[in-house]
């Protein structure tokens, strides 16, 4: 419990270590022997208080005041309270919404891990013309491989290189992993609507209330 010091019904000092009191109280007394630890109430004979904690008010800011006497002699903790002030208020509002989409994102990229962890991001930056050519080419094999097929430069380099030396893969072989993979990223875009649902229901929240309750579990759960 903190301990106070009390002059002239002020108190002049905060925070005091139960040692620093004694050693002072005792300095009052140099031709007399104590036994430690001094009791309480010859503490407050003194001037030192141990300040009885009170409960935080209700409000947006309180902040600890100064102790008040009470009727008893005891000194209990005070507090000042204050309502937030409008900019304050659109300020926590702001933030509580930056904060709530934060956390969404975060949540989305979670869920979309599994997908891309094993893809460098170099590499993924190239999916959308491996779609396109595998596409393409998947198309042409089933019209019946009618014509000159169409050209792969993306893939035949891919090609190339898991074959290496001796590899004996085919672009048909690998267009269709590409275009498993496409069909399962394409199906796991139903998490990126709703990322983008809970993006608008973030934004267009009128309490920080509001905009809190809008998470992952909400939207895809």
């Amino acid at each position: 419990m903190e301990i106070i010091k009390v002059k002239d019904n002020q108190v002049v000092e905060r925070n005091i270590s139960r040692q620093k009191v004694e050693r002072e109280i005792i300095a009052l007394y140099p031709n007399t022997s104590f036994k430690r630890p001094l009791s309480d109430a010859f503490l407050t004979e003194h001037g030192y208080f141990f300040l009885q904690p009170t409960q935080r008010p209700a409000g947006d800011v309180a902040t600890e005041g100064t102790p008040v006497p009470q009727s008893d002699g005891t000194w209990h903790q005070a507090w000042d309270v204050r309502e937030f002030s409008a900019e304050e208020r659109a300020e926590k509002f702001e933030m509580a919404k930056q904060d709530a989409l934060a956390r969404l994102n975060a949540d989305y990229e979670a869920a979309m891990r599994p997908l891309t962890r094993t893809y460098p991001e170099i590499e993924r930056e190239s999916w959308d013309q491996q779609k396109t050519e595998a596409s393409a080419y998947q198309a042409w094999l089933d019209a019946g491989s009618q014509g000159d097929a169409p050209a792969t430069p993306v893939l035949d380099r891919i090609l190339a290189g898991r074959n290496g030396a001796d590899g004996t893969e085919t672009i048909a072989e690998l267009v269709g992993k590409v275009l498993k993979n496409v069909e399962a990223f394409v199906a796991s875009q139903e998490l990126t609507g709703c990322r983008h649902r809970g993006e608008r229901l973030i934004l267009a929240a009128e309490t920080a209330e509001e905009a809190r309750a809008v998470t992952w579990e909400s939207l895809a759960g």
